[in-house]
């Protein structure tokens, strides 16, 4: 079954593959939490990935972990 994940640019839920992860670690440098608008001291504000992971606390390094709700500042 696939993964139905509402993010706060669509309109209705988007649809993933069964193996797809909304967060995840991610090689240094690139798109990551520290680059994002939303990470604060290791936190993240955006709502949706807060009703995903259950909390606000970005669970790693933020230059190495991101998820689907990244939007550089």
């Amino acid at each position: 079954m696939a993964t139905k994940i509402k993010t706060s640019k669509s309109k209705g839920p988007i649809e993933y593959p069964p193996d797809h992860k909304p967060g995840m670690k991610v090689p240094k440098g690139g798109s990551s939490c520290s680059v994002c608008e939303y990470e604060s001291d290791g936190k993240c504000s955006n709502e949706y990935f807060q009703k995903w992971m259950g909390s606000d606390i970005i669970p790693g390094p933020t230059d190495s972990y991101c998820s689907d709700w990244f939007h550089e500042r």
